[in-house]
């Protein structure tokens, strides 16, 4: 018997003039493991099993079956064609140094542990914030209050409103003060461009208004710069909590010490990726750990976006928007980083790991202005290693370059693609212009949209906005696994 990929739980290949006889499933896979564990693992070992359990299923069927006609049910039901095959070196153990069980991530990245928020108030209302008020039931504080600036036509709106969801109770405010009578955290989206806008530091004032109503902060921006030096020694006096996603040296060679990347358990990992920029793929990754928290699994978290740590993630790898000021370490040190933190993740009691990553996987264009393209997504890929995939697509993408995503997540990483996800929304480009809007797809359009993608790719899709592709998308995970 061979290990090889086969996907069916009863499939097999059957040759019994061939030295190996049968090929059965030896790729990753969920195994009962010592002291009651479940592990992900594969090998040709554990092929072995499913041949005798069908060959047990059988004989239990046709009690005193004989020897030849065994073997012709197993020529009937057997893959007209032999799978590809699994090198056993690929999942071989061999003798490693041990990681520090006793150490939880969280410790080791006190940056990004946030347990001293109760009730926040946040500014401003924009792309980011976003996802807080429409899963703010995953938030493990309150949202007190929320406020934006004048001219984005949200002021007096209602916050689930805004975003084309259900009621908030959340009223959007013009002034930030008022909001500062309320809550014990200011968090601080990215101001950079409002600041631009308006030709001010709209984010030192914000931090000033802080130290004024006497607020701890946390601010998706990076706050290390100097020209904030003397208001981070302001809250310090005050005792206050003055936070920023932040990965440092220290940071680094405190995971890389404590767990070593070979001691990985082997429990499963999806990635949510995407062909693009703003996509929901954040969205995506905060529906499937609220399905599957709900159906009662354990949901191991690393994520991306600057406000991962808000949603209490297990570690936070903030090099999505202005990355490089909030992860002060050259990019060799970050698969090694990464790989470190993955290990500390699964000894945190999981039952499976969601990793989310950012923009596309390939450029459209290398005449782009952005330097680093998509390594992002390619670097969050080898340090995290996923076993599935869940890719986010646009309407507007075309199928060659959707199944050239597709085949880089499969050789790169190794996983399978799993489902496409594509939001409500359909992107409509103005060459003339250049620029990009959306507008919402009809459910006719929704329809023939899923239909368009799996006839062509021969993949599960589904949109991720209603509760029907959220519940779609889960079950696709689930049954993977």
């Amino acid at each position: 018997v061979a290990g090889g990929k086969v996907s069916g739980k009863f499939d097999y290949f059957y040759d019994p003039h061939e030295k190996i006889q049968f090929v059965a499933r030896g790729d990753r896979q969920r195994l009962n493991w010592l002291g009651d564990k479940q592990i992900f693992m594969g090998g040709s070992s554990f092929a072995a099993p499913h041949i005798s359990g069908l060959i047990a299923l059988i004989i239990e069927k046709y009690d005193g079956i004989t020897f030849n006609d065994l073997t012709e049910i197993l020529k009937l039901h057997s893959l007209s064609q032999c799978p590809e095959l699994v090198d056993s070196s690929t999942y071989a153990i061999s003798e490693i140094p041990r990681s520090r069980s006793d150490v939880s991530i969280r410790d080791l990245n006190k940056a990004n542990t946030l347990g001293w928020i109760e009730e926040a108030v946040i500014f401003p209302y924009n792309k980011e914030m976003h996802g807080l008020v429409r899963f703010r039931e995953l938030l493990p504080f309150r949202i007190a209050r929320v406020a934006d600036v004048v001219g984005k036509r949200t002021i007096g709106k209602d916050c689930g409103e805004v975003i084309g969801g259900a009621e908030s109770n959340l009223i959007i405010q013009q002034n930030l003060d008022d909001c500062l009578q309320y809550g014990d955290t200011l968090v601080l989206g990215y101001l950079d461009e409002i600041s631009r806008i308006k030709k001010r530091d709209v984010l030192q004032e914000s931090l000033k208004l802080a130290l004024k109503y006497n607020k701890n902060v946390y601010s998706l921006s990076s706050v290390a710069d100097n020209q904030y030096e003397n208001i981070c020694k302001a809250f310090e006096e005050k005792h206050l909590h003055y936070a920023a996603p932040t990965i440092d040296f220290a940071t680094y060679e405190a995971l890389t010490k404590t767990y070593d990347w070979r001691n990985r358990s082997q429990k499963p990992v999806v990635g949510i990726f995407g062909t693009g920029p703003q996509q929901g793929k954040f969205t995506a990754q905060l529906a499937l750990r609220k399905q599957l928290q709900k159906m009662g699994y354990k949901v191991g978290q690393l994520g991306t976006e600057h406000q991962s740590a808000l949603f209490d993630f297990d570690f936070t790898f903030p090099n999505g928007y202005d990355g490089h000021q909030s992860i002060q370490n050259p990019k060799d040190m970050h698969i090694p980083l990464l790989n470190s933190a993955m290990v500390g993740i699964e000894q945190s009691d999981s039952d499976i790991i969601i990793v989310g990553g950012q923009s596309g996987i390939i450029p459209h264009s290398f005449y782009e202005k952005s330097q680093s393209y998509t390594l992002p997504s390619l670097i969050l890929l080898f340090g995290t290693v996923p076993d599935a995939y869940v890719l986010l697509v646009n309407s507007i993408d075309e199928p060659e370059f959707i199944q050239e995503n597709i085949r880089v997540l499969e050789s790169l990483g190794k996983g399978k693609v799993i489902l496409l996800v594509f939001s409500d929304k359909k992107k409509i480009v103005n060459n003339t212009v250049n620029t990009v809007v959306s507008q919402p797809l009809s459910q006719e359009e929704i329809c023939q949209t899923i239909l368009t993608l799996e006839s062509t790719h021969r993949i599960p899709a589904t949109e991720i906005i209603s509760a029907e592709g959220r519940k779609k998308m889960t079950d696709v995970v689930i049954d993977f696994f």
